[in-house]
């Protein structure tokens, strides 16, 4: 089962003249054949399969006892090891690599402290909402609880929510065009997140209906959001969380929309990646009074580990700006290299979290949380410290879950 539905070749939604070529390759089913087939499938395929599937997949059975939160998955595979940690330059355990964000003996928040942690995708497939379905409605709780201790630890926690939701009752669809059940918000707020990042190619898979669902959903239980706006003023204004005396701005930005249209009336209700824009929101946060910019970018190529030039090239332009405090990705559903590119971390791609694309492509039930540390020096600057990698597994015992890898 895909992640996502085919890309285009192009990026009609952005119109934005940077782009030479699209930030990932063209994708989709046939991408996957024997022949290597790199062609897309044309929108109306594309629906006709969702509504097939819709019709054709029986409910998964429930899960029956509480999925454990102690247990661990096998260790990550030598090829996740070694993009993680490549540029540090040890092995999984060294002491010179901070590899868990759970055993450190700092205190978690201090005025001039502040531990952050990202997580991967949570893209979810009709399995993983199956999983979660329980006698009262969905209960999405036990399939994160494998993580929720890392993710409770740190002083801002952001999931990335990659997938519009539905109303309570449904209807729910799956790939290519998601509208999953909304229990998901009280979930990810219940694990502990602080917020989630929504620009995604997925973000208008349900029209306006779907992004303004999601972001009242997201506001109902307390999840902060950066990506996608209900109304002009939302897209205008920054978001910013403070802990202790250090304010942070999240800026969220998509490379396209699988060639969806935005709403004519209302172009403002996705951040689409375009750089100079990018540094301009950047630079208003910062005359706004934030201490730190952070930044999330819906970028890369699906199922690749290897940034691609595009990647290189948009990570370097940013952080020749000076006014990012480091940078993490989302979209290609396995895990990217963490690298400093001109004294700014940027951590390429994290992965999933919480997901099923069980044969899709090696590496999709890897991800990261990545905890970083933002400290105030003592010229008033707030840098980011060396990020920490935790891995995570997705298991499927019991239906999708995730839980801590070794």
């Amino acid at each position: 089962m895909s992640a996502s539905a085919s890309d285009r070749s192009a990026n009609p939604t952005t119109g934005y003249p940077w782009v030479g070529a699209p930030l990932i390759g063209r994708q989709g089913a046939a991408r996957r054949t024997a022949a290597g087939s790199r062609r897309t499938l044309p929108l109306l395929a594309t629906l006709l399969s969702a509504a097939l599937m819709t019709v054709a997949l029986a409910p998964l059975p429930t899960p029956s006892p509480p999925l454990a939160t102690a247990r661990r998955a096998a260790p990550p595979s030598d090829a996740t090891q070694a993009l993680v940690l490549r540029t540090f330059g040890s092995t999984l355990g060294d002491d010179s690599v901070e590899t868990s964000a759970v055993d450190s003996a700092e205190p978690a928040t201090s005025a001039d402290r502040v531990r952050v942690l990202v997580s991967g995708d949570v893209l979810l497939h009709n399995s993983v909402w199956e999983a979660a379905r329980s006698e009262r409605g969905f209960d999405f709780a036990p399939l994160l609880a494998g993580v929720r201790r890392p993710i409770r630890h740190a002083d801002i926690a952001w999931c990335h929510l990659e997938t519009p939701l539905a109303p309570p009752s449904g209807p729910f669809t799956s790939y290519p065009l998601f509208s999953v059940p909304p229990q998901i918000a009280a979930g990810l707020r219940g694990t502990g997140y602080d917020g989630c990042t929504t620009a995604s190619n997925h973000a208008v898979d349900q029209g306006t209906s779907g992004i303004d669902r999601t972001l009242d959903a997201l506001d109902e239980v307390g999840l902060i959001h950066a990506g996608t706006a209900r109304t002009r003023a939302e897209a205008r204004r920054l978001t910013v969380i403070s802990r202790g005396e250090i304010t942070v701005a999240w800026l969220s930005y998509t490379y396209g929309l699988n060639g969806l249209p935005l709403d004519p009336a209302r172009p403002w209700q996705v951040n689409l990646i375009d750089p100079r824009r990018i540094i301009a929101d950047a630079r208003r946060a910062r005359q706004e009074g934030a201490d730190a910019v952070v930044l999330a970018l819906h970028w890369g190529e699906e199922y690749q580990p290897a940034p691609t030039s595009v990647q290189r090239e948009l990570a370097q332009r940013l952080t020749r700006s000076g006014l990012f405090t480091f940078i993490y990705g989302h979209h290609t559903h396995v895990v990217q290299p963490i690298e400093r590119v001109n004294g700014t971390w940027v951590i390429f791609g994290l992965g999933n979290l919480l997901a099923d694309q069980a044969g899709v492509a090696p590496g999709v039930d890897d991800g990261l949380l990545v905890e970083v540390t933002l400290r105030r020096r003592t010229d008033g600057t707030v840098v980011a410290g060396r990020p920490r990698p935790l891995h995570t597994r997705i298991v499927r015992d019991g239906g999708p879950h995730v839980i801590l890898a070794g």
